[in-house]
Order: structure tokens, then sequence, then C-alpha cells
């Protein structure tokens, strides 16, 4: 196609806005006919300039194509936030395109023609591209309202899905990003695990010890949030992946330790987690190799749990954590002293306490 001519319209298409000579009903938008003109040739438009009467009747009124005109030679600035005016970078797509429609004021009849330059200075849009034109973006009234009355109602996308959707994205932008997920027979999400490449990279540095705390359940979906987490070579916090579980089953455990295992393509040397029954099972099936720990911390929060009338007493606390974080105590300092604050404030009996005494080798 010759880009000076005129596109070729279809025949069954909307009548072809080179027809100066039709006038446009005041019922009728004046900007109807040029819309779908652009639409169909292949390329959008925008309202410029209009003229009023001294009564305030549109007596003119410039249709151009989104192209025309020039870009504004003139800086852009945004203020930051120390006050310093920096230049804001803009592109421009116009390429002084001289397509218009200029349409004017007739009368009772409407509006008519009075300038139609059709010919333009640069390639249109194909066809297979043309439904992405702000001109091919129209919504119909009641599609309009349904969409409001959906966002007043909170309805929106299903978070599952833009979630699954958000992580595909990333996968196609980053190969090394890692991510399964399992849905039930109602296509509902199950189970999700993701690691990006810092986290594997973490792991790969870091992964001899890992921390899996499935204790923070997400009260808007009902789900378990799971973080793998380490630490470095400075002591810090370092991320190695992460997963939701819509329940706490030894299936569910097995599901996503199987993928972390997956990801990292070897099993850590130690796992530390909390003491849910239905998780060490998984953790034996899954890392039968590995060591199991439990989490100090978890268990301190217990241990004040099964001594409630003992809860204000400071020097219970200083004693106990005095030797149960302690890296350096030796087995039998711990033992003799485990068993001296036992004793002296009458916990010997409390079958917890023995049990956790129990586990001490475990």
């Amino acid at each position: 196609m010759d880009l000076m001519d005129s596109p070729v319209a279809d025949s069954d298409s909307v009548d072809d806005c080179s027809d100066t000579s039709i006038v446009i009903s005041p019922g009728l938008t004046q900007y109807y006919i040029p819309r779908a003109y652009a639409a169909r040739c292949g390329f959008d438009i925008r309202f410029s300039t209009v003229r009023k009467s001294k009564d305030g009747m549109i007596t003119w009124k410039y249709t151009l194509y989104n192209r025309a005109g020039e870009k504004n030679t003139s800086a852009n600035f945004d203020a930051t936030v120390d006050g310093v005016m920096d230049k804001r970078r803009k592109v421009s797509r116009r390429v002084r395109c001289r397509a218009r429609v200029v349409l004017k004021f007739s009368g009772l009849d409407g509006y008519a023609f009075h300038f139609f330059e059709e010919r333009h200075s640069h390639p249109l849009v194909s066809d297979k591209h043309k439904g992405f034109l702000k001109v091919n973006k129209n919504i119909e009234h009641v599609h309009q309202k349904f969409i409001l009355d959906c966002v007043r109602a909170n309805i929106g996308p299903i978070d599952a899905q833009i979630m699954i959707y958000n992580l595909f994205k990333r996968k196609e932008l980053c190969s090394a990003f890692y991510f399964e997920y399992l849905v039930d027979g109602k296509d509902q999400l199950r189970h999700i695990f993701w690691a990006d490449p810092i986290c594997r990279r973490n792991f790969t540095a870091f992964g001899d010890s890992v921390s899996f705390d499935a204790t923070y359940n997400t009260n808007r979906y009902k789900m378990v949030f799971i973080p793998f987490t380490g630490k470095n070579n400075h002591g810090k916090c370092v991320t190695f992946g992460a997963a939701l579980l819509s329940s706490e089953n030894t299936d569910s455990y097995c599901w996503v330790l199987e993928k972390f295992k997956d990801c990292m393509g070897r099993s850590p040397s130690m796992l530390i987690t909390d003491q849910d029954p239905a998780l060490k099972n998984a953790v034996k099936h899954v890392f039968s190799d590995m060591r199991h720990r439990l989490c100090m911390w978890h268990i301190m929060l217990k241990f004040l749990e099964r001594v409630p009338h003992l809860k204000k007493d400071k020097s219970l606390r200083e004693k106990v954590n005095k030797i149960v974080w302690s890296d350096v105590i030796e087995p039998s300092v711990f033992e003799e002293k485990w068993q001296e604050i036992m004793s002296e404030y009458g916990l010997s009996d409390i079958v917890w306490f023995k049990s956790m005494y129990d586990l001490r080798y475990n």
C-alpha cells in the first residue's frame, strides 16, 4: 500500500469519512465517523482544538491523528524529595503527520466536513495489531457499569491467578527463577513454592543449615506462609525460598520439601523446624539422611505457657536462658543445672519438661 494513499475500506464498514458531503446529525457524536474510520484503517486519533460561538455553541471541531505535531522541545522536570529539579525523559511518537478532520457546525442539520486530509507520512498499524489501538478499545455502557460495580464490591481477578501469572512472567524473564504449584480438582490453588536466583545462590553459599518456619498463618487466604531461611557469614538472615500451603499435614509438607530439594539440587545438612508431628514425619521421608533439629525459640515460647504461675518470675527465665542459649556449655554442666532448676521450682513432675529433657540428644 502506498503510504501516501488513503487506506482501502471494507464494504461492510461504517461510511467512509472521505465522503465529505455528508452531514453528521447533532444527535450523533461528531467523533463517531472519524473514530470508526481510524479504527478500520489502523491509526489512533486525538481530539484537538474546539471553537465556540458567543453563546457557547461548538462551531469548529478539530480531530488529529495521534502522531500529528512534533515533540515539545521544552524540558520536563519533576521535583525530587530534596527539592532539586531533575529532568524527566519523555518519549514522543509525534512525526508531524498532517492527517486530520475539521468539522464545522452547519445549523440545525448538524456538523459538516470542512476539511479532510487522509494522507499519512508513515506506515499504518497492521491488521493483526489493530485491536491494540485505543479507538478499538470501546466498552459499552452496561459493561462499564458492571466493572464499576465490581470495583465497588472489591471483586477483581482471583488473587491466586494473578500470583501464578506474575510468577510465569518472572520465569520468562529469568530462566533461573524456580516455582511450582499444585491445584485440586476444582482448580483451586493448594500449594505453591518459589525461589529466585538470589535465593538459590544463597543456598549454594550458606545452605548447610536451613530454618523451616511453618507458623505464619495468613488470615485472608487461610494458607500457611513458610519462609526457608538461613544465616550468612556475618550472622545476617538470608532467604532460600518461600511457600504457601493450604493445609498442614504430612502430604503437604512432603510436597513443599520435595520442591525445595528439587530447586536446590541437594539436601541441606541440617533442618530446623518446630515440633509439628506431621512435619517431623515429612522430614524423615524426604531428608532421611539429614540432621533434624528443633527450634529453641519455639520451645521457649511454650516453656512459660506450661508454668503460668511463674510467668513473672524473672529469675526463672534468667536461669533457663543461661543454659539453653549457651553454645559453650558442656553437656554434663547443662544436665546438672537443669536438674537444679527443676528441683528449685518444683517442675520435675511436669510431663512436658520431662519430654523436652529426653529430646536433648535427638
